[in-house]
């Protein structure tokens, strides 16, 4: 019998809307067999998610999604981390001071805006939020919920999109440094969801080369908006390359509804051939 994965999930332990052992439970739910736990910055919910795959027999990989400095936005993924690594985690407190400061920021700018919430009232939406762990998509529902807007998405266009009057830069750590505290924790390096970056194949051809230049280990060619010819095009590029191949839905729970855990484009499955084949390089480094 064919067994599947999900190789990039997060909790509310960053902007997903689900813990991490109902994460857990859900990857269990849709048949899954293994599951990565790549919240943004942190990797707060990771002891949580590894009991209840204990519990349940989920395989849970240690994992992360760092913000990288680029040209846009960038999300390294990193996969089999040692999350108590000192370094990995001296750079995960920096980043959640700023992102403190960043939050109060915003909701303090919207509020100037003439727009009534408070830090209280965006950190009462998520289960056990302060300033350090909310994000934008909290300071959005809010004023959803308010009724001052129609939808989050109207929100994110006109208040906290890149480059909006409530918008403040989050702290990035160049791609380089990214995949040095990923090798750091003994992991591995992952290129996210290169279609939101580079949807050109040229620029993807010249990117994926830098970054195999300073050390990437693999791409994420399985992606819940990668239709069949860029999954094709990015396969094709890793196997030039000699990249690994990864796979992985983004699910966030009722964040993003519409993106199943364990699903990519078409709501096609993620094999676990693609885990196996990383677990093997990985073996040939230890």
């Amino acid at each position: 019998m064919e067994k599947f994965i999900d190789l990039h999930t997060h909790s509310i332990a960053s902007d997903g809307t689900m813990t991490p052992s109902e994460v857990v439970a859900e990857a269990k739910r849709a048949g899954l067999c293994a599951i990565a736990l790549t919240d943004h910055d942190t990797t707060a919910g990771l002891d949580e998610a590894k009991r209840a795959g204990l519990e349940c027999g989920i395989e849970v990989i240690g994992g992360i999604e760092i913000n990288a400095d680029y040209d846009g936005e960038m999300h390294i993924l990193g996969l089999f981390i040692d999350e108590k690594d000192p370094e990995l985690s001296a750079a995960i407190g920096e980043m959640k001071n700023f992102r403190a400061v960043r939050n109060e920021t915003m909701i303090h700018a919207l509020s100037e805006m003439g727009f009534p919430i408070t830090n209280e009232e965006v950190c009462a939406l998520k289960k056990g939020g302060d300033l350090s762990n909310i994000g934008r998509i909290h300071m959005a529902r809010l004023l959803v919920e308010k009724g001052l807007f129609k939808n989050v998405q109207e929100v994110f266009r006109d208040y906290l999109g890149t480059g909006c009057p409530a918008y403040f830069a989050k702290q990035r750590f160049s791609p380089q440094d990214c995949i040095r505290l990923i090798h750091k924790a003994h992991g591995l390096a992952f290129l996210a969801h290169p279609i939101l970056i580079v949807p050109e194949e040229d620029r993807l051809r010249s990117l994926l080369s830098f970054l195999k230049s300073q050390g990437l280990d693999g791409v994420e060619c399985l992606y819940s908006s990668h239709p069949p010819v860029y999954q094709h095009l990015c396969e094709t590029i890793c196997h030039k390359l000699s990249l690994l191949k990864s796979g992985g839905s983004d699910f966030h729970a009722d964040n993003k509804p519409h993106i199943k855990i364990g699903h990519v484009f078409n709501e096609a499955p993620i094999p676990y051939k693609i885990l196996q084949d990383i677990k093997d390089f990985r073996d040939n480094l230890l």
